[in-house]
């Protein structure tokens, strides 16, 4: 599968190291993952002999932290490594991919280097495993520092983890300990029962991340779909059986969907009775404006635009009424205002253009009126079935 050409590496990766990292990874092929489309439907590898997991460990790394030699020595030390050969994980399939990953991995090993600084997608995988570590009382969790200068780099949760060096004693005893720590013969019987009932949980979960953190991956999904002028949707199997009761539905089931279904959840409990999750921070409804722009730039651009507009009957409660949130806010509202009016200019170029008047009426009472949200989305209602039913 071709793969998106990377972003430029930071400032601090010079000359000399991007030749000798090109070097190292024309030179072997450790275990990682490649082909994205073929670990998507193939089955979920079994463990060998006394293995508990596929993998001893997962490597969690920052962006262009390339951890290639690293990954050379202990896989020629015997530890079966997985990774994500820095694809970008904002591509829905990769976090699928990673996802499948950490559960067939006995451990997630966060690779700290002296440039590290802590990522919502390394937060992401470290604090779903510290998740499965409070609920069964096991280790999940590893550290390995590039060099000493990576202590200052630890993120605060992780600082009384077990850690190990990215020298030649430290990963000799890094080999010895997940390789052990990986046998059924040695392994406490809890983690056994733990993974065997609880396999879903050893996955990726970004829920656990906090809301404005959970917005920006949501976020940063949609940019990338925009970029690449939308990706394939051949997913995970609950997503198959998701398009197919849609398409039994006469609806197509699109990316742009997927993503601010996500987003709904995110920001709202209920639609009906306008509902926030909580107290809704300034950075997450900066984060939904933003979302709302790039639904507008959806629809302008060729390849993304017939997706846009598969979705369009779904806008107003996927977007338009949790914009209401930043439509409320003294801060965002002028922004949010003119984010939900260039969706309804949008909309008025689809089969839903008898419907933009009752929904520009909605903003307009809104921003007016912000204390009777309530009532004037349950007015709509009546409203828009009303036109539903002319149609």
């Amino acid at each position: 599968m071709q793969q998106r050409t990377p972003a430029p590496r930071p400032a601090h990766d010079d000359k000399d190291t991007r030749q000798q990292r090109c070097r190292a990874c024309a030179s072997w092929r450790a275990p990682m993952i490649f082909d994205i489309d073929k670990l998507l439907t193939m089955e979920e590898p079994v463990p060998e002999g006394d293995r508990i997991f596929h993998y001893e460990v997962f490597i969690s790394h920052r962006r262009f932290d390339l951890p290639t030699l690293f990954v050379q020595t202990i896989s020629e030390l015997g530890v079966r490594v997985s990774w994500d050969n820095d694809f970008d994980l904002r591509d829905r399939r990769i976090i699928h991919a990673v996802s499948q990953a950490m559960k067939s991995s006995r451990y997630i090993l966060l690779y700290v280097s002296d440039q590290y600084s802590d990522s919502l997608w390394c937060k992401a995988e470290y604090l779903s495993a510290i998740q499965f570590e409070k609920r069964f009382s096991c280790s999940r969790v590893l550290l390995v520092l590039e060099s000493a200068r990576a202590t200052c780099n630890i993120p605060i949760t992780l600082t009384s983890h077990l850690m190990f060096t990215a020298d030649d004693k430290g990963m000799a005893n890094l080999a010895a300990y997940v390789i052990a720590e990986n046998l059924r013969s040695t392994c406490d019987p809890m983690l056994l029962n733990a993974c065997e009932s609880s396999k879903r949980l050893l996955g990726l979960d970004t829920s656990l991340l906090k809301l404005p953190e959970q917005m920006n991956i949501l976020q940063q999904r949609l940019e990338y779909w925009i970029e690449v002028g939308g990706i394939p949707q051949s997913a995970t199997e609950l997503d198959q059986r998701t398009r197919d009761v849609m398409n039994l539905m006469g609806s197509q089931f699109t990316e742009l969907e997927s993503i601010l279904r996500d987003v709904q959840r995110c920001v709202l409990r209920s639609t009906i009775n306008f509902v926030p999750t909580e107290d809704h921070s300034e950075a997450t409804l900066k984060h939904l404006v933003t979302i709302a722009e790039l639904v507008v730039i959806s629809f302008k651009l060729p390849l993304t635009c017939d997706d846009s507009v598969a979705t369009a009957e779904w806008l107003y409660d996927l977007i338009l009424v949790p914009l209401l949130l930043p439509i409320i806010s003294d801060s965002t509202r002028r922004r949010a205002l003119i984010a939900y009016y260039d969706i309804c200019d949008q909309l008025n170029r689809t089969p839903e253009r008898a419907f933009v008047p009752i929904y520009r009426t909605v903003a307009e009472a809104v921003a007016f009126h912000p204390g009777n949200v309530d009532s004037i989305i349950n007015h709509a209602l009546v409203q828009l079935l009303l036109v539903g039913e002319q149609k």
